[in-house]
């Protein structure tokens, strides 16, 4: 597979996707579709909306504290005192409360989208499964899914601070480098490509945690082009979608509007990636061997 042209790639164009990726619903069993739905609905919705007043205490504390700097520097003066006061305290603990509740939100909704995931990818490869075996299964990958996950995501973070911080120092020397931080969020976007099929080998194959980091990324070799150009759709949807939401002037309507789109995008997302991983590997299990002794 690792010579297979990029116009051989079994992994298709987005529109060979786009309609059957739309229908979120479309499951062995349309229930279970929408009760994931109304739960992610739910979660994000309610989250944003207990994390609002946080934000808004953030921002304004924020604002109070960037304005009595710049008057300070204005004044030539520096007043460290402002660090024990507590307009600081109420920013840092807003902020910290805030991050919080976005990390609970994002894991909810990251253990219910896995849930769908596996489900929706059941219902396609193994229409005849029942649907209890097929939450069985993903209840016995589930631990392995999220240390993976764990493990995944932790070394992004890493690999983002260790970015940071040398070119950090090196713009210090040449400012031309400050580009990097421009660049950095396409980079985890094509990192996070090349790692698209990382649930879907321990769903499918149980592939072992370490294993998944060699075999994720084997698995998109011959198909990246199209997979980079297919998962980017999400994210400009995302982003085209939200300024509708921007838009609204009552801003709880907006805030729903927001999540809304988020559940609507994070479904579309979930079920291409199924689709292409069935394509991708497809192609794995004739042409390369390592896989398919993990069939």
């Amino acid at each position: 597979m690792g010579n297979r042209s990029e116009n051989n790639s079994r992994v298709k164009p987005i529109f060979a996707y786009l309609r059957n990726s739309i229908k979120f619903y479309d499951t062995q069993n349309p229930l279970v579709a929408r009760f994931v739905f109304l739960l992610m609905l739910a979660v994000i919705f309610g989250g944003y909306l207990f994390a609002r007043p946080y934000t808004e205490t953030f921002y304004k504390a924020f604002e109070q504290i960037s304005r009595q700097l710049q008057s300070q520097l204005e004044n030539k003066t520096l007043d460290l005192s402002l660090i024990g006061s507590d307009l600081y305290t109420s920013m840092i603990n807003s902020f910290m409360t805030g991050i919080l509740i976005i990390l609970v939100i994002n894991v909810f909704s990251f253990i219910a989208g896995l849930f769908y995931e596996s489900y929706y990818y059941f219902s396609l490869i193994r229409p005849s499964q029942k649907g209890r075996e097929s939450i069985l299964i993903f209840l016995r990958r589930l631990p392995k899914l999220i240390i993976f996950n764990i493990m995944y995501y932790l070394l992004i973070l890493l690999v983002v601070l260790i970015i940071m911080i040398v070119t950090g120092f090196a713009a210090m020397l040449a400012p031309f480098f400050l580009i990097l931080f421009i660049a950095l969020p396409f980079f985890i976007i094509v990192l996070n490509t090349l790692y698209i099929f990382k649930d879907l080998l321990i769903l499918e194959f149980d592939v072992g945690v370490f294993r998944n980091f060699k075999m994720s990324p084997a698995l998109t070799r011959g198909s990246r082009k199209n997979i980079i150009l297919n998962a980017l759709w999400p994210v400009c949807m995302g982003w085209i979608l939200n300024t509708f939401a921007a838009g609204v002037e009552n801003p709880l309507l907006s805030l729903f509007i927001t999540s809304f789109l988020e559940v609507i995008i994070l479904l579309f997302s979930i079920r291409l990636k199924v689709l292409m991983f069935i394509d991708a590997a497809f192609i794995e299990k004739k042409e390369n061997p390592e896989v398919e002794t993990m069939a």
